[in-house]
Formats: C-alpha cells, sequence, structure tokens
C-alpha cells in the first residue's frame, strides 16, 4: 500500500461522522416530506386529467420544488 492510500485511508477514518439518532430522524421525516409533495403534485395532476408524463412532471416539480 502506497504512502498515499494510508494518509487518505487514515484521514477517512479520522473524519468519518456516525450519523445520530436526530439526524436520522430528521433525514427520515426529509424524505417522507419529498415524498408526500410528489404524491400531491401527481394527485393534482390527475384531477387535471394529465397523461402518465404531465403527472410525473407534475409530481418531480412539487417535490423538487420543496428540496430547494
Amino acid at each position: 500500500m502506497s504512502l498515499h492510500t494510508e494518509k487518505l485511508n487514515k484521514w477517512e477514518t479520522q473524519n468519518r461522522r456516525e450519523m445520530g439518532v436526530f439526524e436520522l430522524v430528521v433525514l427520515t421525516m426529509n424524505y417522507v416530506g419529498v415524498f408526500a409533495f410528489a404524491v400531491s403534485g401527481a394527485l393534482k395532476g390527475i384531477d387535471k386529467n394529465m397523461d402518465i408524463f404531465g403527472c410525473a412532471f407534475l409530481g418531480l416539480a412539487t417535490a423538487l420544488e420543496e428540496v430547494s
């Protein structure tokens, strides 16, 4: 193993951060929120009689709006 690889592995080990319970709950809630916004956008597309691509686009656009 080269010296560069050993230093890189040591740096990665030292800077690896364990995810706590709070961070895991926040991350899970974020994913649930994005999913809920995507479903609501797709359902609105179904209400407006859009085809599958229109519903998918509307769901994606709604979900991405919540992320940004």
